[in-house]
């Protein structure tokens, strides 16, 4: 089905706003209290208060200990419903308490245990697997490591309830005890071949110390030796320390991966020997002595890394090594769900308008196409918002972002009790709506006195308000968004894992909700999907980290990010508005489309961009092929090949005959290689146009893969492609017929700007989803896929054609008459070479 997209349906920031709206007060305390203890303090009771220790055996010593890792409450923590279920009864239950603690653990522990992590955890102090490989992003590094230093120090407390020490006055113990032992090897007679035993009984040896290594070195790792020092000749590394645990990022092992095998063989092998250590003297053979060692190894690697530390790890026996694989998401299915919302009040709100201006001219008509039945008796919507097209003005009175979003008049009080986050005041956002309601509601009663179309006097006369005919939509709406309610804890745990993350980034400051949203809208936004949301913290902490707390400096940074900021990009649009790259967005050609692309910024930092492309194509009747310039020369790739194949075998099944043709298709003035299947779509417009003689609608432009079948698919980009095609309509000025036509899929993953949005709702831009290139076709020529005579495999698989989105009665030819008329029509004036070859040996009739 061909939709055109409302605003309200694609304004993210809006459906946002909403959701905040629906927060009460007990929600905005949990917001403020998430982020108000220090950090070494959360993880600390965190690591105490979320899990159990269990000890399985009675062990002595700390490298004999069988111990298992748990969380309290496993179901609870994997299953986000439970704690909807809690914060819904708190809101109901206005005297019940609220355990804060446990959801500030949880939200914590949302970011840093994953894939069973503790259970591995427990196996890793057990000494069941000497590594430990862990994928975290690499923001959350350091905190990761925090947390299990923590970790391992409660698990020591667990079983040994040693409590006197302090970490420092236990590597301190440590170190000393390593460098005597280890120097007493001075007595040893047989010098050549020494295996030392580290003490394991003392108390001081028997508690886990962890380091996190910033000191990837041969010296801190094995230690070192100094022969000018004849009472202390060796300095101990970390290996000769008992019961410690190295964690190291990743890219330190990629500095020296020599280096690298070394620690990793002497953990896995328990021994490393003094040779190894830093400034030894080779030539001394008594020096080959091995030295014990039960210390671990954390590896800390975010997503890129993986391929390398896997190419480190994979020489080594797999049932020595724990992963851990990080993947941090939440459902986002709220977002649409209030996007059906919006859709549906902006459809009737538009219809209402439509009629108010139709039923009050003289001729009081609609086309038959509108309405829902052949009787006439009421319209649809979706039809009347489709191919009805209001002034800017007219559209400028719906004003949805304004009028549906206010309460009624009786809770504007109510609203004033409500407790406010810091730096935001529901009270005078909703006072403010107010007050730009009534100016818009001024300005339309102006408006309405000069208008022509709508008898404005009877209005007055009878008293009633300009906007009279919305106020029906604006109620029905509402209640629909009262039925959201239950959506808005959702949209309170996204915010509790946003400030649970800054308290992990160890930030400072209060984020008022509108910073919170504009966070979440760049997230959607990058992920380019509104049923979920992919944590992307690594861009979460760059955001956080040069905005601080502020939303303007929030803005500034994100302006600054802008792809349309990009200077290739602003060279692109400059080339093409100075006709040095031609890209037509009005009037109509024949073989030639806009497509649509996409590509990273040239520039550090920036976001990926948006282009616009002019795919052309010449086609005659002789036999052939469709001949691909591009991939014939080398600039397009086997994806961008496998689109023009796909686009000729499907135009060819649409016949019962033979259909036979040849075809150039070239992308006009592509000089870099390209690939990917997006341009699917517009090849067989292009193509079709071509061997139809159709023109095609210049005011559109077009992406979307296509299977054999003609069903549109998914593509990436969509954002950025929709707005490089806008930017080029406004800069030239909007003739009010320009859009883009997308995948029906892509509809979930449209985040917008903010100008494109406003001049959707002017009626200056518009959106099209689709899921069949029929629909394309039909909305890019104004002309029939196919009639109901037609001879084509279409009316075949379904008695008759029905897919056109216009009345096509009207029409006396479609694409499939069209190409019959032009490639295998009788009256051609020139003929294929085989055909005349045939011609030759049939008889002439007289």
């Amino acid at each position: 089905m061909l939709k055109r997209l409302t605003p309200s349906e694609l304004d993210i920031k809006f459906i946002l706003d909403n959701y905040s709206r629906c927060l009460d007060a007990s929600s905005l305390s949990l917001l403020s209290f998430l982020g108000n203890k220090s950090l070494t303090n959360s993880l600390s009771l965190l690591a105490g208060e979320f899990f159990t220790y269990k000890v399985n055996n009675k062990a002595k010593v700390l490298q004999d200990l069988d111990l298992e890792i748990s969380l309290k409450e496993h179901e609870s923590f994997n299953n986000e419903q439970q704690l909807i279920e809690i914060l819904k009864y708190k809101r109901e239950n206005e005297q019940a308490q609220l355990d804060q603690t446990y959801i500030r653990n949880y939200f914590l522990a949302k970011w840093l245990v994953f894939d069973n992590l503790e259970v591995k955890l427990g196996d890793f102090i057990s000494g069941k697997a000497p590594i430990l490989a862990v994928q975290q992003n690499s923001s959350l590094h350091h905190v990761q490591a925090s947390f299990f230093k923590h970790m391992l120090n409660q698990a020591s407390k667990t079983a040994f309830a040693h409590q006197a020490f302090s970490p420092e006055e236990v590597w301190q113990y440590k170190n000393n005890l390593a460098r005597i032992e280890v120097n007493s090897l001075s007595t040893t007679k047989d010098k050549s071949k020494v295996t030392l035993n580290i003490a394991r009984e003392r108390i001081e040896a028997n508690i886990f110390s962890s380091i996190e290594l910033t000191d990837f070195s041969r010296g801190a790792i094995f230690g070192s030796y100094d022969a000018q020092d004849p009472d202390s000749k060796y300095t101990p590394g970390i290996l000769a320390h008992p019961n410690s645990v190295i964690i190291v990022q990743a890219q330190k092992l990629f500095n020296d991966v020599e280096l690298a095998h070394e620690l990793i063989s002497a953990i896995v092998n328990q021994e490393f020997n003094l040779t190894q250590a830093e400034q030894i003297d080779l030539m001394h053979k008594s020096r080959s002595i091995s030295v014990e060692t039960n210390t671990k190894l954390i590896i800390l690697f975010n997503s890129a890394e993986q391929e390398l530390i896997n190419s480190i790890l994979d020489d080594y026996d797999p049932y020595q090594i724990l992963g851990a694989y990080s993947y941090h998401y939440s459902e986002t299915s709220f977002l649409t769900q209030a996007g059906q919302i919006n859709r549906q009040a902006y459809l009737q709100a538009f219809l209402a308008q439509t009629k108010s201006i139709v039923e009050s001219s003289k001729e009081n008509k609609f086309p038959d196409y509108l309405y829902k039945d052949k009787k006439k008796q009421e319209l649809d919507e979706q039809s009347t918002y489709l191919h009805t097209d209001l002034d800017q003005e007219t559209l400028d009175e719906i004003a949805y972002n304004l009028t549906f979003a206010l309460p009624p008049e009786k809770e504007t009080e109510q609203v004033s009790n409500t407790a406010s986050y810091p730096n935001y005041s529901p009270t005078e956002l909703i006072a403010q709506q107010v007050k730009n309601a009534r100016l818009q509601k001024d300005k339309v009663a102006q408006k309405l006195e000069q208008a022509t179309s709508i008898d404005s006097q009877s209005l007055v006369e009878e008293g009633k308000h300009p906007l009279e005919h919305l106020e029906k939509v604006r109620q029905d709406f509402l209640k629909q968004q009262a039925k959201l309610t239950d959506n808005s804890y959702q949209y309170l745990v996204l915010l509790c894992r946003l400030v649970s993350l800054q308290h992990l980034f160890a930030l400072s400051g209060t984020l008022s909700l509108q910073y919170l949203n504009n966070l979440l809208y760049q997230l959607l936004r990058l992920n380019e999907t509104l049923d979920k949301v992919y944590w992307s913290v690594d861009r979460l902490h760059y955001l956080m980290l040069r905005a601080g707390n502020s939303e303007q400096k929030l803005e500034q940074v994100l302006q600054s990010l802008d792809a349309s900021q990009d200077t290739q990009y602003q060279m692109f649009l400059n080339y093409v508005l100075d006709g040095y790259q031609r890209i037509d967005t009005q009037g109509f050609k024949v073989g030639t489309a806009n497509g649509l692309a996409y590509a990273e910024a040239s520039e550090y930092s920036k976001d990926p961009q948006g282009l616009v492309f002019r795919l052309s194509c010449l086609a005659q009747s002789d036999a052939g092929s469709t001949f691909d310039v591009d991939a014939e020369i080398q600039l397009a790739g086997g994806l961008a090949r496998r689109a023009n194949i796909i686009s000729t075998s499907y135009l060819k099944s649409l016949f019962e005959d033979s259909l036979e043709f040849a075809a150039t298709i070239v992308t006009e003035q592509l000089y870099e290689p390209t690939d990917g299947d997006s341009a699917t779509v517009c090849s067989f417009i292009a193509l079709a146009s071509a061997l139809g003689k159709i023109p095609v609608n210049q005011a559109f432009a077009v992406t979307g893969s296509m299977d054999q079948f003609g069903q549109l698919q998914a593509i990436g980009g969509v954002n950025q492609k929709i707005e490089a095609f806008y930017d080029i309509c406004k800069k030239r000025g909007f003739t009010r017929e320009q859009g883009v036509i997308i995948p029906e899929i892509n509809c979930k993953n449209l985040v917008l700007r903010d100008d494109v949005l406003a001049d959707i709702a002017a009626g200056n831009f518009s959106i099209f989803s689709a899921q069949h290139i029929s629909q394309v076709f039909e909305l890019m020529t104004n002309t029939p896929f196919a009639l109901a005579d037609d001879k084509t495999t279409l009316n075949q698989e379904n008695e008759k054609y029905q897919q056109a989105y216009f009345q096509v009665e009207q029409s006396n030819t479609s694409l499939i008459s069209a190409i019959h008329q032009h490639i295998n029509g009788e009256d051609k004036d020139q003929k294929s070479w085989l055909k005349n070859l045939f011609s030759f040996f049939l008889p002439k009739q007289n």
